[in-house]
């Protein structure tokens, strides 16, 4: 099943492994029965069957998890795994199923308050549905992560230095991420009570939907950041795309650079805070009266307040003109 590994191969392939540690470390998996085991098993899941409905990322876990009950493993086979799973990468299921798997693994022996130190290969394909459903546990992770990780986690705490892909985090609740990398589309979405930090760029939607949650971006944002928010801390420090905070609640965004040319700040925002430090192409902002919003320093007056005070004017006007005859000029106020 597994291949052997000699210490030259080993230095170009494995990321993180010295070879001091490659020394101490046998990585010749065929003579040991626990990874070896996973890895039978493992390819046993990668060849069942799945119906449509399976390949949502939790019942793809619950359906590992029937699989990782055959075998018996210890901690050190699932951090050797994160090696020995790519022999099967060629298989058509893998990169939708191992991420899925090796969350199993991880359920499967793991205990309140642990950690797991996983170091995937710098070439390895990443792992979709990684983490779903994780409670209670910490990963310190080196390497890429592919999409929905973290996923409907409850106390999950994450240090990737990495990328990770599109809806990462997303429904999490009381959840912590340290990201030194780049992260997808939809990442952090719906999260709740979550304290993440980026520092790279994140795609479009992120922090959108999101309750209680504090969002730090080193980097640059997306489009929609911070979209239907509510009491949520946003900060980025790079620029932003189109349509911030719109339909935002009790939030504070604040962009240290540019929004969009064509965005929208704040529309529909209520009782929110925006703050601006570069520039906007847009003026037409068209929040709630209760939203604050400042671009460049300067405060923006909101649609709203445009045509309350388009309207005033206009009466103004008619009003000296049916009394004096005149419309005002700039001698009258």
């Amino acid at each position: 099943m597994a291949n052997k590994i000699n210490e030259q191969d080993a230095g170009k392939l494995f990321k993180q492994y010295t070879k001091k540690e490659i020394k101490e470390k046998s990585l010749d998996f065929s003579k040991k029965p626990g990874i070896a085991h996973v890895m039978g098993n493992f390819e046993e899941f990668l060849e069942e069957k799945l119906c449509g409905y399976n390949y949502e990322g939790m019942q793809l876990v619950t359906l590992a998890s029937q699989f990782t009950k055959q075998v018996l493993y210890t901690k050190s086979d699932v951090e050797n795994f994160c090696f020995a799973m790519e022999e099967l990468t060629d298989h058509p299921d893998f990169k939708q199923k191992t991420g899925a798997y090796l969350t199993a693994l991880i359920k499967g022996i793991s205990s309140p308050g642990e950690t797991f130190k996983l170091n995937f290969l710098s070439t390895h394909t990443p792992l979709n549905h990684f983490g779903v459903g994780l409670e209670n546990l910490t990963l310190d992770i080196v390497g890429d992560c592919g999409s929905f990780f973290g996923r409907k986690s409850k106390s999950l705490t994450a240090y990737i230095t990495g990328n990770i892909g599109t809806h990462a985090y997303q429904e999490a609740k009381k959840s912590k991420l340290k990201l030194i990398g780049n992260a997808g589309e939809f990442s952090f979405f719906c999260g709740e009570e979550c304290t993440i930090e980026v520092k790279g760029n994140v795609g479009g939607y992120a922090g959108s939907n999101a309750r209680n949650t504090k969002l730090s971006i080193k980097g640059n944002a997306g489009r929609e950041l911070g979209h239907y928010s509510r009491n949520c801390e946003i900060k980025v420090e790079g620029d932003a795309g189109e349509e911030v905070a719109r339909g935002a609640d009790s939030t504070k965004i604040t962009i240290s650079g540019d929004v969009l040319e064509s965005g929208l700040i704040g529309e529909a925002a209520i009782n929110s805070l925006i703050i601006v430090r570069g520039n906007s192409g847009r003026s037409d902002f068209s929040p709630d009266i209760s939203t604050r919003i400042y671009v460049g320093g300067r405060k923006a007056f909101p649609k709203l307040r445009h045509r309350m005070l388009r309207k005033t004017i206009d009466f103004i006007d008619e009003a000296l003109l049916s009394v004096i005859g005149r419309r005002r000029t700039p001698l009258d106020f």
